[in-house]
């Protein structure tokens, strides 16, 4: 994360989450939060799988990807997450 963090806008609600499961013992959690509020989604990160950061959007997008709508997708499976 940056040494000086976004702000969070005016008006953002705290960072939502949702799970569901599927048949085969596959299960899935979604958090996601404003700009921002990069430091609140990752705080609430499981331990263990792999983090990868698909930060860089490209044209037009700030370069900061801590300054954008972040969102943390896990999965599990029987296998592992």
């Amino acid at each position: 994360m940056t040494s000086n963090p976004a702000p969070v806008p005016r008006g953002a609600r705290e960072p939502q989450s949702r799970v569901s499961d599927f048949p085969g013992g596959m299960h899935v959690r979604a958090t996601w939060g404003s700009s921002g509020q990069a430091a609140a989604i990752f705080a609430l990160s499981e331990q263990g799988g792999v983090l990868i950061d698909h930060g860089a959007l490209g044209a037009g997008a700030d370069g900061d990807p801590d300054r954008l709508c972040r969102m943390e997708l896990r999965v599990e499976t029987p296998a592992g997450a």
